[in-house]
């Protein structure tokens, strides 16, 4: 082979080698340097929104998502514009909202805005005017075209504040912050609780909102019944929905439970000085307690109790009404006879229970007795036959 084609070719292999090699080097730095992303800070602006107060702020605009919950709270409460006057309409533009941040002294680099382009704020007449339930608010159509698919089934409870039957509570004067707490209340009837519900991020403005002119439907967005729950609150005026807000609130559960007043040993008998009812508040709903006191008077405690702990079910089971060793009373009948006897339980019963007894004349005698009080019990089955041969041979011995 020529020399210079040896040449040509060994410099073709040393550029490859080279390329290659920029190659790997520029993708090594790129896995090795790179970063985690944080999560995305966005700013999802609402084509419609509803303001009841001077002036319009952030957090009744759109929806804030990504923020840590300082930045949060300064963001929902920054004035973006005045409010239109009673019973008017205003739009507020996407750059508007883009000034107004930067001027506050956000880096809008690092923040996403999406959603509409321009909100138009409507706000409502006041309820002392005559035409305030049939105010024109200029809403631009129902938002629910957009709805999230996670809807949970039956759950959804539509509260109309508008049709208050006579001699009721004024509803028509509850605010969307009442709306959503008595929806909680409703699904915790159940449980004889009540509900305790923390409003941390959603804008007051909104909350505040309330009816005649108002009406309120929450619907549940997760199948969690305490702790961490997403609602979507639709705000309808004359029968349009002008407002879709998606919340994330905590919901707690307040409810009258058994308590212990004092320490109960394992093993111990339930009176009603040993136990009362205490107002608790819980987070979960599978450790709720017991809330009737004479479910647990004259119960067995299976476990130790301190004082203040809270009761269940599973930590009681029903007293035993026959001990071991104890003497009892039994009752046979046969032939239309009945015959009262006496012998010792080898083991402890509840009422019901069927045990072993044996004979108060001989020890080597047993029989079947079913339980049928406190120290009572009645012989069965072939037992009676047994227990009378036994009376009878040891009444004849004497």
């Amino acid at each position: 082979m020529r020399k210079d084609c040896d040449n040509h070719q060994s410099s073709f292999a040393a550029r490859v080698a080279c390329l290659v090699w920029l190659a790997n080097t520029f993708f090594a730095a790129q896995f090795s340097f790179a970063e985690p992303r944080e999560a995305k800070r966005t700013i999802r602006l609402w084509p419609t929104a509803v303001v009841a107060s001077d002036p319009i702020r952030l957090g009744e605009l759109c929806e804030l998502s990504g923020f840590n919950a300082a930045d949060e709270r300064t963001l929902s409460q920054i004035s973006v514009a005045e409010a239109p006057v009673s019973g008017g309409t205003r739009v507020v533009h996407l750059d508007l909202v883009r000034s107004v941040m930067s001027s506050a002294g956000m880096n809008m680099a690092s923040i996403v805005i999406a959603g509409a382009t321009q909100c138009e704020v409507s706000r409502p007449l006041s309820a002392s005017s005559p035409s305030s339930d049939t105010a024109g608010l200029n809403s631009p159509g129902d938002q629910r075209s957009g709805r999230s698919s996670t809807d949970v089934g039956n759950s959804a409870t539509v509260l109309r504040h508008a049709k208050t039957p006579p001699g009721a509570t004024d509803l028509a004067k509850l605010s969307l912050r009442d709306a959503i707490s008595r929806f909680f209340d409703a699904e915790l009837t159940r449980f004889q609780a009540t509900a305790e519900v923390t409003f941390d991020r959603t804008p007051s403005g909104v909350l505040d909102l309330c009816g005649p002119t108002f009406e309120f439907h929450i619907k549940r967005k997760s199948a969690t019944p305490l702790g961490l729950v997403s609602i979507e609150a639709e705000v309808s005026t004359g029968g349009r929905v002008v407002q879709v807000v998606p919340m994330q609130i905590q919901v707690a559960m307040i409810r009258k439970v058994a308590t212990a007043r004092r320490a109960i040993n394992q093993g111990a008998m339930i009176a009603s000085a040993d136990v009362e009812l205490s107002t608790l508040t819980f987070h979960r709903t599978d450790d709720i307690g017991v809330d009737d006191l004479s479910e647990l008077v004259g119960q067995r405690a299976k476990q130790m109790m301190t004082a203040g702990a809270v009761i269940e079910a599973d930590m009681v089971e029903i007293a035993p009404v026959v001990t071991r060793g104890q003497l009892i009373t039994l009752a046979s009948e046969s032939g239309g006879v009945r015959v009262v006897t006496a012998a010792k339980s080898t083991q402890e019963g509840k009422r019901g229970d069927t045990i072993r007894v044996r004979s108060d004349d001989d020890k080597h005698v047993e029989f079947d007795a079913v339980i049928t009080g406190p120290g009572e019990g009645r012989l069965i089955g072939e037992s009676t036959n047994n227990a009378q041969r036994t009376a009878d041979a040891a009444r004849s011995k004497k």
